[in-house]
């Protein structure tokens, strides 16, 4: 469902938009309890990460931001 070179801080902020976030409000995603480097691809986590059913599982956090 993501492209495969979308990289991983562009994938959080279509995520921010779609999802139509304040701008006090950030996102946090992990894979497997880590943070992704904002310059890696979605296709490498997933590859890196995906679990035996083929599925990337995601797991994502809110938290307010003051400014």
């Amino acid at each position: 469902m993501v492209p495969k070179d979308l990289e991983y801080c562009r994938f959080l902020y279509v995520t921010r938009m779609r999802l139509k976030m304040r701008k006090d409000q950030a996102i946090f995603m992990s894979v497997d309890n880590r943070l992704p480097a904002a310059s890696k691809t979605m296709g490498s986590i997933h590859k890196t990460n995906a679990s035996e059913d083929g599925f990337l599982y995601v797991t994502y956090a809110f938290e307010n931001t003051f400014g």
